[in-house]
């Protein structure tokens, strides 16, 4: 018990030293009173809120309550396409709404970040509408893309406001805007290939230049990469009612090509048509048979212009490549029958050698089988030598009967020869053999002879 009472004297003095001054209010009656105050309040409820509206008329049979709280960027709207597309070095447009909520408020589109190419122009035949005119320039899009992305901020503004009371409620409301533009690499196709310079016939031994011009969307003298020009065989040999075939002209094109950038899109191709230094192939006909005696050779040529995967259809060239150079006349070697010529008897066969050759390697030697008078019954058999069928070694033989008569025996044997090389025919050539008549008693009977 002494204890206690020692606590108690103890806190009192704590409590005199916490007081200001004497201590004389009583703590259990200020609570209450706070109590009571905070019934009070309870009772009183939230303030009330004021309510500052504004008739806005939109519509003659309608009208929108605006509460003053709600005045903020909302009542700004820009409305535009989420995805504006376009392709390089085309020209496009899009449309673009500006517009405010409150008809008594003006407003401005104002542009903060562009690409350079871009304008955005009011309309003039549309209210709140603004036109976003784009033409992308070449290579925007990286060469290792296909598409570039780019984007377009538009802000808002007020400009003004009919009722001078409202300025300062909408003084400094904006909206923001961004725009995605998407820009493409150009997917149109390189188109109007011509060929300059290279007619429908060219004479053999020459050599031609000409140009392949075609027109190449999107590139111009910076491009990355040039266009590529592309020649092949034609996929046709030949045409309706034709009794031959074409050949492949692309044999003749040397691979050189010399490229330039003129203008518009349009770029030139520089080539060689040659046949002077490339051999002209001989005519064929459906079969592939080689044609006698004709007077060139057509082929065809298709050309294709390419550029970044993308390619014309083939343009086709038909030429004549027309013979003009002479092919050179065989050669007959006869030493080993002599100047005296063949001696023919009656009852005798009579045997001679001899060769018929061209110069030209690629030639072939044909000898035709030969022409007389006398009454002699010639044969003759040609076999090519083992340098080709430019050289036939020939053997002529002559049959003579018994019956023969000596007048009919002395004259000459005409042998015809010529050359062919790829189809083509060189100038017939003749070597007359001489034939003397001789009388050998032993052969025949002597009334034979007669």
């Amino acid at each position: 018990m002494k204890t206690n009472h020692a606590l108690i004297s103890v806190l009192s003095l704590s409590l005199l030293a916490a007081g200001c001054g004497e201590y004389s209010k009583n703590p259990v009656q200020d609570l209450a009173a706070m109590r009571d105050n905070a019934r009070l309040e309870l009772k009183k409820g939230p303030d009330s809120v004021r309510e500052i509206t504004k008739e806005v008329i939109v519509k003659e049979d309608r009208i929108v309550k605006i509460e003053e709280s709600t005045i903020n960027g909302s009542l700004l709207v820009i409305s535009a396409d989420e995805d504006m597309d376009f392709e390089e070095g085309k020209t496009k447009q899009y449309k673009i709404q500006a517009r405010v909520l409150d008809p008594s408020v003006e407003i401005k589109l104002n542009v903060e970040e562009k690409p350079k190419e871009v304008s955005i122009e009011k309309s003039t035949k549309e209210a709140d509408v603004y036109i976003l005119t784009y033409t992308p320039a070449l290579y925007t899009v990286p060469a290792n893309k296909k598409k570039q992305k780019l984007k377009v901020v538009l802000k808002a503004v007020v400009t003004s406001t009919k009722n001078a009371a409202d300025a300062a409620k909408y003084e400094g409301l904006v909206r923001t805007k961004e725009l995605n533009l998407t820009v493409f690499r150009t997917e149109d196709a390189p188109s109007e290939v011509q060929v300059l310079g290279l007619g429908t016939q060219v004479s053999e031994g020459s050599i031609t230049t000409f140009s392949v011009t075609a027109k190449v969307p999107g590139t111009d003298a910076n491009a990355p990469q040039k266009p590529s020009l592309i020649v092949t065989a034609d996929e046709n040999q030949s045409s309706a009612g034709q009794s031959f075939k074409d050949l492949d002209g692309s044999r003749h094109i040397p691979a050189d090509t010399k490229v330039e950038y003129v203008k518009d899109s349009v770029w030139k191709f520089t080539k060689t048509f040659d046949t002077q230094n490339i051999p002209v192939q001989p005519q064929v006909g459906k079969t592939g048979a080689i044609l006698q005696n004709v007077d060139g050779t057509f082929v065809r040529v298709a050309f294709r212009v390419a550029y970044d995967g993308l390619q014309t259809a083939p343009t086709v060239q038909r030429i004549k490549i027309a013979y003009t150079k002479p092919i050179s006349a065989p050669r007959f070697d006869l030493t080993s029958i002599g100047q005296t010529g063949l001696k023919a008897s009656p009852g005798k066969t009579v045997v001679a050698n001899f060769t018929v050759s061209s110069a030209d390697a690629q030639a072939e030697v044909k000898v035709e089988s030969p022409v007389t008078s006398l009454d002699v019954n010639p044969s003759l058999t040609c076999v090519d030598a083992s340098t080709g069928a430019n050289k036939q070694n020939c053997t002529l033989s002559l049959n003579v009967s018994c019956e023969t008569k000596l007048e009919n025996l002395n004259g000459d044997i005409t042998v015809n020869a010529l050359s062919i090389v790829n189809g083509r025919n060189s100038n017939l050539v003749a070597a007359k053999i001489k034939v003397v008549a001789t009388q050998d008693a032993t052969l025949c009977s002597a009334e034979a002879a007669k």
